[in-house]
């Protein structure tokens, strides 16, 4: 029997125009997009569909996480429900909404917040990520023998990501490549997200939520601070995750371990897809509603589902 999970792509998967087709055809998700447009303090649809401003980090995890649980309610909608959810960074909102820990517009100012708190952050000290195709024994080894660089993202087996100082990632690629590593792929983002240079962010995120109540999770939420299963602390776990690395392949490989059968990923591009089929070619995945088309996502959901 399929075991379903929504998984919420992170930042850096935003584009210009991401979200206008659906916006066109689905009522369901025009009308999630229209109703974050009125709470917002400026013209969010602009930013999607014709901004070049939706890549910096406060349009961006605002944008992401309005076209997330869209997408999330559009599926819902049409009875698709998930067992399951999982986000990597800001999608990890998107999961929250799923399992109504808060309702959308609460999660839409937290996140507008945080997003807010992240970019100040990140304009203070430049810094930089990059992606290593090592092993995760590897990249502790980097972290230990340099002082400015550190793990931000496991994201498969055999891929990790680091955040740092620009001058610092130069030295861990050297260092790696005297390790055996061949490849390392600089990120396109404005900071070392998930790492300490997000501590004033995360600081400032723990004062604004100390008075806000959750509720508790109504189905199975993974974290990406733990790689498991939520169990407690949810507001500690939001703060820390500013900081903390994502692990998302240990996430990912839990899910699988419990039984998940079925990855939908629900953001603007494919962009997990790859990293969870890369972590058990035996799972589906369906991904990239917008490029497919809302009806053809849905039918190839829907025959994958009852076959």
């Amino acid at each position: 029997m399929a075991k379903i999970a929504f998984v919420f792509p992170g930042q850096g998967t935003q584009y210009k125009g991401m979200g206008k087709t659906l916006y066109e055809s689905s009522d369901v998700f025009k009308r999630r997009v229209e109703e974050a447009n009125a709470l917002l303090p400026y013209d969010l649809k602009n930013k999607m569909f014709d901004s070049e401003s939706i890549h910096e980090t406060a349009s961006a995890q605002v944008a992401l996480y309005v076209m997330q649980c869209a997408l999330a309610d559009v599926l819902i909608g049409e009875g698709v429900m998930p067992d399951g959810a999982a986000g990597l960074s800001i999608g990890e909102y998107a999961a929250l909404y799923v399992n109504r820990v808060f309702d959308f517009e609460r999660g839409l100012n937290i996140v507008a917040k945080r997003g807010e708190l992240m970019q100040a952050s990140a304009q203070k000290r430049s810094s930089g990520m990059m992606a290593m195709l090592g092993t995760m024994t590897q990249a502790r080894a980097i972290e230990n023998a340099l002082e400015d660089v550190f793990i931000a993202n496991h994201t498969m087996k055999k891929q990790v990501v680091f955040g740092g100082g620009k001058e610092a990632l130069e030295k861990a690629q050297a260092l790696g490549k005297e390790l055996g590593i061949r490849r390392f792929i600089l990120l396109k983002t404005s900071a070392a997200f998930h790492t300490s240079y997000m501590s004033e962010a995360r600081d400032a995120f723990s004062e604004y939520l100390k008075d806000i109540v959750f509720h508790s999770p109504q189905n199975a939420l993974y974290l990406n601070t733990t790689g498991a299963l939520y169990k407690s602390q949810l507001k500690t776990t939001m703060i820390n995750q500013i900081t903390s690395p994502v692990l998302f392949y240990p996430m990912i490989k839990t899910m699988i371990e419990d039984g998940y059968t079925h990855f939908i990923e629900l953001g603007p591009r494919a962009t997990l897809s790859s990293f969870i089929r890369k972590t058990d070619k035996r799972v589906f995945v369906l991904a990239d509603v917008e490029t497919q088309g809302l009806d053809m996502f849905l039918n190839t959901l829907r025959s994958e589902l009852h076959e």
